[in-house]
């Protein structure tokens, strides 16, 4: 059985886009069949997240709707080539499937992959009902500041009550410094408040919105922290035993 696996988060801004695409990544170059679907109708972005731009000809709806089949909406990464991609509708009216319909194209698709990774939109909705109707996995993106902590608060609970036993939490944009200076939550607390297992830590890297612009891939730069993060992170989701980056002398390492 694949791990169909929602990543959430309550408030924009957390990253999750960029989480979803790195993970996507790093479990593809482990050898791993990976299929990463952009859930966020009418706002999509993990096409760029994966440099991949405007390269699909349809989408998600499409697929559902029985425009195209299933694997024509299905783009293969030109660099990673087990993972593949299919991205959400432009128009955010095309997605008026109901998450039943979501959820049985999923199924036809997962067979063939190993992980597939649903990019949510931030908070609630159609769009998340629909990825959530799906997981049977979740990964609920935070980081460490007031505002986004309660709605991830929130989300923990909703996919809770939805049926999905297992739920973990991954706290981006870590800034040790600022944890240091009390400019930001800790982790613990983080977890203490969320009520999730901590799959991971992912620090603040202000290289991940310049490769992006550029097209290029952060996870094929081994000297950066992200880099080895979200490795570690794959490696953990793969079920291997993986130590979590620790504060050292204010940094993540």
């Amino acid at each position: 059985m694949s791990a169909v696996i929602a990543i959430a988060s309550g408030k924009g801004g957390t990253g999750k886009t960029t989480v979803c695409a790195c993970l996507s990544v790093a479990l593809s170059r482990a050898g791993k069949r990976v299929l990463a679907v952009d859930c966020d109708f009418g706002l999509r972005n993990l096409d760029l997240a994966l440099g991949l731009g405007e390269t699909a000809v349809f989408d998600l709806a499409d697929a559902i709707n029985g425009i195209c089949a299933p694997e024509d909406a299905v783009i293969v990464h030109p660099k990673h080539k087990t993972l593949h991609f299919i991205c959400a509708p432009q128009d955010e009216r095309k997605a008026d499937f109901t998450p039943a319909a979501f959820a049985t194209f999923v199924r036809e698709l997962e067979m063939k992959y190993d992980y597939v990774l649903l990019d949510c939109p931030a908070s609630l909705g159609h769009a998340f009902d629909c990825a959530v109707a799906a997981a049977n996995e979740a990964i609920l993106v935070t980081i460490p500041q007031s505002y986004a902590l309660r709605d991830t608060e929130k989300i923990a609970d909703v996919v809770t009550e939805r049926g999905i036993e297992r739920a973990r939490l991954l706290v981006n944009m870590v800034r040790p410094r600022h944890i240091n200076r009390g400019y930001s939550k800790n982790i613990d607390d983080i977890i203490d408040a969320v009520a999730l297992p901590l799959l991971g830590v992912a620090p603040y890297d202000e290289n991940i919105s310049a490769y992006q612009n550029r097209r290029m891939d952060i996870m094929d730069d081994p000297s950066l922290v992200s880099e080895r993060a979200f490795d570690n992170i794959a490696r953990r989701i793969m079920g291997e035993r993986v130590p979590i980056l620790k504060f050292r002398n204010g940094r993540l390492r």
